[in-house]
């Protein structure tokens, strides 16, 4: 068998070629024929110049003098690390006296990574150059003051680009989440067909199906952790010692669409982490979790916040929170009615308040609705259809509530969904703090008799406004407008913290892979 014609000799047998080629080759000529013993040609070769004479007293040279003293010798390590040497030049690269300038791919590829979390932080940073409170009163044109502020703890901080991502999304009206993830489903779905080309058709509609599959399961996760997961609440917190937080419109269990296990002291530690002083527990035509809230208020309001009785009810075409015990409304309830006439039979018809969301027909007539018995008027509902109609009809509400001379109530109507105080009453009560729950509900039911100007509202601000229709196809940059000028100095410092982390994880992955794929010696063996 000639030399071109030998087989090719696997990983298998690697350490009987790599011993046979470890052995010194019989490279004297043959007298007259040429060829050696074994049929092969002969090769003379003349002595290296670095070989001793061979004499008794010349020092025998290691041929392994150059490699580390675990892989001296022969067999499989020595011959990994000969071809890793043939691979790295010698171990030493670019060892040739020529520097070699670096191709604008390597560049791109040292370097390339950092282009994308760089920008990121620049508009970051571009949006301190024009903030953005993200408070506002919704009762008048009157500016937040220092003396109101959002008060973030340092969990929420620490988890600020999520929490603050799930608060922005819990704040837009329904229309305008469906067409935020119509938006981004349609926009993955198109990148997944268009980076099949020049492959099938069918093949190109798979993979935008397999995009918008995938996009719609991330869309899915995120809102059920919006809707489910416990994270850190942002809070309200005000300075004057008179004035105090109220939400007129929450939920327990004991409601049919309560979420599980949602009982008076969930809502309470809810109420305590959006900073709430007092929050009326009414549920629909009942005061079942009231009797056990009760027993667990402080002794005075100013030692934490305060649940008080309420319920909501039918009245008419409209829905209201009528406050007060149970023993005020329960004869004139039929089941989830509230008689007008077993009402004014009453000794003392109580303070009704008309909720979110309105028929609306009213919303959109020129005139005024007479409403019976209004104590106020909620203009800010963070239900998914309130918010709607706070953004679409607010200046209607103002109208209304200026007309009828009653002041405007904010209300979470939280059910035990989510973890985001969209907007709080505000309301001025001299020595509230040192009131027990009875003197404190009776405080607050007169002041709402003062009113158009008895109270105040404060809430979240929109994230992108009243952005209905074609419009709401620009919603995905205003998102990022909004969230860029609204953040904090801190939560500015959290959003670039992440943005890094997550840029080197990715680039250490990369790393890891290419590695992995760019080994000599693997590659060599296999």
């Amino acid at each position: 068998m000639s030399v071109m014609e030998r087989p090719v000799v696997h990983s298998g047998a690697l350490s009987t070629v790599e011993a046979a080629a470890a052995r010194p080759l019989d490279c004297s000529p043959l007298s007259g024929t040429g060829t050696s013993g074994e049929g092969l040609p002969s090769i003379a070769h003349p002595p290296p110049a670095s070989r001793a004479p061979s004499s008794p007293d010349a020092p025998v040279t290691d041929k392994n003098h150059d490699r580390p003293k675990a892989l001296r010798g022969t067999g499989v390590q020595a011959s990994r690390w000969a071809l890793t040497r043939r691979a790295t030049h010698g171990g030493k690269r670019g060892s040739s006296d020529t520097t070699i300038a670096p191709r604008p791919s390597d560049w791109r590829s040292a370097y390339g990574w950092l282009l994308a979390p760089a920008a990121i932080s620049v508009l970051l940073l571009a949006g301190s150059i024009v903030p953005e409170v993200p408070l506002e009163r919704l009762d008048s044109a009157t500016a937040i003051g220092d003396d109101i502020r959002l008060v973030l703890p340092p969990t929420y901080l620490a988890l600020d680009p999520i929490c603050r991502l799930l608060d922005t999304l819990t704040l837009l009206t329904l229309g305008q989440l469906g067409s935020l993830w119509g938006t981004l489903i349609g926009a993955c779905a198109a990148y997944g067909a268009l980076t099949g080309r020049g492959r099938s058709a069918s093949h190109r509609w798979r993979q935008g199906a397999i995009w918008a599959v995938t996009a719609t399961a991330v869309i899915l996760a995120i809102s059920a952790a919006g809707i489910l997961l416990p994270r850190p609440m942002a809070a309200l917190a005000v300075q004057s010692p008179n004035l105090m937080t109220i939400d007129f419109h929450s939920h327990t269990n004991a409601s049919h669409d309560g979420r599980p296990g949602f009982d008076s002291e969930a809502n309470r530690a809810w109420h305590v982490a959006g900073g709430f002083n007092v929050a009326y527990l009414s549920d629909h035509a009942n005061w079942k979790a009231i009797g056990a809230a009760e027993k667990q208020n402080p002794a005075v309001a100013g030692a934490g916040t305060m649940l008080l009785s309420a319920v909501e009810v039918r009245l008419g075409r409209y829905y209201v929170v009528a406050l007060g015990p149970e023993a005020q409304y329960e004869p004139a309830l039929k089941g989830n009615l509230l008689d007008d006439d077993a009402r004014y039979a009453g000794a003392r018809r109580g303070s009704l308040i008309y909720t979110l969301p309105l028929p609306p027909l009213d919303l959109q007539s020129s005139s005024v609705p007479r409403f019976k018995d209004v104590s106020a008027i909620e203009i800010c509902d963070a239900s998914p259809r309130g918010l709607a109609q706070s953004q679409e009809y607010h200046e209607t509400l103002l109208a209304w509530a200026d007309d009828m001379n009653v002041p405007v109530v904010a209300s979470s109507n939280n059910h035990g969904w989510g973890r985001t105080a969209a907007c709080w009453t505000l309301m001025e009560v001299p020595g509230w703090r040192q009131m027990d729950q009875n003197r404190l509900s009776s405080a607050i039911e007169q002041n709402l008799r003062g009113g158009r100007k008895a109270t105040s509202v404060v809430a979240m601000r929109p994230p992108v406004g009243e952005l209905t229709g074609w419009r709401t196809l620009a919603l995905a940059p205003m998102l990022v407008m909004y969230l860029t000028r609204s953040l904090g100095a801190a939560e500015r410092c959290s959003w670039i913290a992440y943005v890094w982390g997550w840029a080197l994880m990715c680039r250490r992955w990369r790393q890891s892979r290419s590695q992995v794929g760019s080994d000599p010696v693997r590659v060599a063996v296999q």
